[in-house]
């Protein structure tokens, strides 16, 4: 199907092609890569594909509140399922294909922290009053959404090479810029950033520099797949850090985007292997179960669906995590604990 987006500014409209069997968040995610488009646009491409074509994946209404992507009254569910009263062996909340991505940042805040760390940073790292004015006019235009220049840029650059204590909203600032547009900073620019940070001896620096990283997943989850052990297998290093919980939360967010698009069987074991990992960590490390429990079940969605891709992956599903988790005080992650098993048998 051929199905002619809307435009603005008296632009003609840009053609979306799909086939019957393309999943409408993958084909999105293609449209807007190609055509440069925020990231915010995702969902509203992707309800856009299935209103107009019928393909993919059908859609249970959302309400006015907030909805769990996963488990919420406007969660996506496969086509032909009947929700709640799927039988037993049937999954419920997998294959799962809304990427995660996390909040954009406070610009109001960002612009005040800054302003605070550039009077304790040295001279020569210290912004200029002329400095300080051009930066604030880049904050205030990335949250209206107006396009930056190369100069914006060398500004930000000098800002990224402050200290570790002090470097967090710089990064935050870069990531706000990537929210508001996806493609103006290269890739391997964003990695770059994200990678050398995030295992900085700084709480703060290493947990924005992980919502970087899952950031980046969702806008270029093929080229993370891609890339897999350069990109993200390096990031489970973080669990050796000291900020456990939060360290969990965004590697069970980055690990699930690498599921939502299919990958070469020996890229989805490795991923296998490292949700495995995280999960076994979280179940000796974190004691509290409800500081788990929400990567937990991320965990084991994208277990699910990394074995709906590739059924020949489920002898190597660690079983004795999955059977401890179907006594999880959560319903949906005892629930997907059990259709995994029902799946492996």
């Amino acid at each position: 199907a051929v199905v002619s987006t809307q435009s603005t500014g008296g632009q003609a409209p840009l053609k979306l092609g799909c086939n019957k069997d393309d999943d409408p968040w993958v084909v999105a995610q293609n449209f807007i890569n190609k055509h440069m488009l925020p990231q915010a646009y995702l969902t509203e491409i992707s309800e856009y594909i299935m209103k107009n074509t019928g393909i993919g994946v059908k859609e249970v209404p959302l309400n006015s509140e907030y909805s769990d992507p996963f488990t919420g009254a406007g969660r996506y569910v496969p086509a032909g399922e009947q929700g709640p009263a799927a039988t037993l062996g049937t999954a419920r909340f997998y294959p799962a294909k809304q990427l995660q991505q996390e909040n954009i940042p406070d610009a109001a805040k960002l612009i005040k922290k800054i302003i605070e760390f550039n009077a304790l940073v040295t001279p020569a790292h210290r912004l200029t009053d002329s400095e300080l004015h051009h930066f604030e006019k880049i904050a205030k235009k990335t949250s209206e959404g107006t396009a930056l220049v190369a100069d914006d840029m060398v500004l930000v650059t000098k800002l990224l090479a402050w200290p570790a204590d002090h470097i967090f909203p710089c990064i935050d600032l870069v990531r706000s810029i990537n929210k508001a547009f996806p493609h103006f900073i290269p890739l391997s620019d964003k990695i770059r950033i994200a990678h050398s940070n995030a295992r900085k001896p700084c709480v703060p620096c290493a947990r924005v520099s992980l919502r970087f990283m899952v950031d980046i997943t969702a806008q270029h989850p093929q080229d993370c797949l891609d890339r897999y052990l350069d990109v993200v297998s390096p990031l489970m290093d973080n669990l050796n850090t000291t900020d456990k919980k939060f360290v969990c939360q965004s590697l069970s967010k980055i690990l699930f985007n690498m599921t939502v698009l299919n990958s070469d069987v020996s890229t989805a074991r490795h991923i296998l292997d490292s949700i495995s990992n995280l999960l076994e960590y979280m179940s000796r490390e974190i004691t509290e179960e409800k500081d788990r429990s929400l990567p937990e079940f991320h965990g084991l969605v994208a277990t699910g669906n990394l074995i709906t891709q590739h059924t020949d992956l489920t002898p190597f599903v660690h079983r004795p995590i999955i059977v401890k988790l179907t006594n999880a005080q959560l319903d949906k992650t005892r629930i997907s604990a059990n259709d995994i098993l029902a799946n492996l048998s």
